[in-house]
């Protein structure tokens, strides 16, 4: 079939995968929300930034900054902090550090030109669920007033003080004095080959599981309002003792119900000695998995010692089934620039799969673009199709058939100059799991 017929149909594929919407489906986001203090740098602003280095810094930066992976999963330093923004703008790749106090302070009146949002993939992905019309509450950790002001006034809250759990409006709850406030350095084109983000996590000191009051009885009361989980902030776990009591509590919100639904959207961990213990123990229970390419890249080297080229369409499809095989996963959701990679169990419908991955990514090209427009599926996307295969058949449909399991491939409408980067992967994975259920 030829390239323009093959578009054509999968920009009609793309209109039926909008026919999805509303969703309406009920869906809770938990454990991390925070707030963004997001720092788009210019060209001449960089510039000026990497000259205020003295030349040890900057040879630490450049030390830091050059190799296949950024080598630290917490920065101290200004050095250290600076490289890792190197690194991300030379790789066009999204880091992802944590920082303390100090450091935040400086990255935030280094750039003092920003805006405040909201941040932490449980509280983007609850917000962009509302949206497209899940009955959509959300769990932070650390929930203040300043906190619950940013989300949207249709976004619930589960409450357990009155006797009975209630989904209330987050923005007249809260359960902290505490704000959780990060810095994302975010730059465009105009800087590196591919438009990303440096985020810079501040610290984090609550135990991640839900509270006293919501015994197990509660958690079947609040798992009995609801069809799926999505849970992130997995990566915050220091101890592996402090797994066990938040499994009873996983178990307990779904009641043993088989089709109760749980997603975590992966962040690599700071400590990677934890990272393989917790992600084999927590996919006994949670059978769905969202992440990029490059965070597939982290996960792969975390479970078997070593990466691979992820900028190779079949290199990416090997390692995501391996880790799909390993982690003994269900559905593994790889976003990319320009296509979706999903490995999906063999009793799942691909071609769903398929549409939900459309809407998923028309929603973060809608985000990316200010809100201004939906971009078309383009020849790109067919050309990342077709480094996988060039068979007919999965040209068209965007699927093959393995032993047990499909590899979806399917293209995805994006645009080149966003105007937002931050949060785009938490709405395409929280989308396209909303749209299969």
């Amino acid at each position: 079939m030829p390239a323009d017929a093959l578009i054509r149909g999968w920009n009609a594929k793309l209109a039926a995968g909008r026919g999805l919407k509303p969703l309406r489906v009920a869906t809770l986001c938990a454990f991390n929300a925070n707030i963004d203090a997001v720092k788009k740098v210019s060209p001449l602003e960089w510039k000026r930034f990497l000259s205020a280095l003295s030349k040890s810094e900057a040879e630490t930066v450049e030390r830091l900054s050059s190799g296949d992976y950024f080598p630290l999963g917490k920065v101290s330093t200004k050095a250290q902090a600076t490289a890792c923004i190197a690194w991300s703008i030379r790789r066009g790749e999204a880091a992802h550090v944590a920082a303390p106090p100090k450091i935040i302070f400086w990255l935030d009146r280094a750039f003092p030109n920003g805006v405040k949002r909201l941040g932490g993939q449980a509280g983007l992905m609850a917000e962009n669920l509302c949206r497209l019309g899940c009955k959509s509450a959300v769990y932070p950790l650390l929930l203040s007033k300043k906190q619950a002001a940013l989300f949207s006034r249709g976004v619930l809250y589960p409450d357990a003080s009155c006797g009975r759990v209630r989904l209330v409006p987050v923005r007249g709850s809260r359960n902290s004095s505490e704000t959780k406030e990060n810095v994302v350095v975010e730059f465009g084109s105009d800087l590196s080959a591919r438009p990303n983000r440096a985020i810079f996590s501040s610290g984090f000191k609550r135990r991640l599981c839900f509270p006293t009051p919501w015994a197990e009885q509660k958690l079947n009361e609040l798992g009995g309002l609801l069809d799926a989980c999505l849970f992130s902030g997995f990566h915050y776990l220091k101890r592996a003792a402090e797994l066990p009591p938040l499994f009873a509590q996983l178990d307990a919100l779904k009641q043993g119900r088989q089709k109760f639904s749980f997603h975590c959207e992966y962040v690599p961990f700071e400590d990677k000695r934890m990272e393989a213990a917790v992600l084999r123990g927590l996919c006994k229970r949670v059978k769905s998995l969202g992440l990029n390419e490059v965070e597939l890249r982290e996960l792969h080297r975390a479970l078997f010692g070593s990466g691979f080229d992820h900028e190779s369409v079949r290199q990416q499809a090997a390692a995501a089934e391996r880790v799909y095989a390993e982690l003994g996963l269900q559905r593994l959701h790889v976003h990319n620039k320009g296509y979706h990679l999903v490995v999906l169990g063999g009793k799942r419908d691909p071609r769903r799969c398929v549409l939900a991955c459309l809407l998923a990514s028309d929603e973060a090209t809608f985000k990316a673009s200010g809100s201004r427009k939906r971009a078309k599926i383009s020849a790109y996307s067919l050309g990342k199709m077709r480094e996988y295969s060039a068979d007919a058949s999965f040209l068209r449909n965007g699927f093959v058939e393995r032993r047990g399991h499909f590899v979806v491939i399917a293209p995805a409408s994006f645009v080149e100059k966003p105007v937002y980067t931050v949060g785009l992967g938490d709405i395409v994975s929280s989308t396209a799991f909303a749209a299969e259920l």
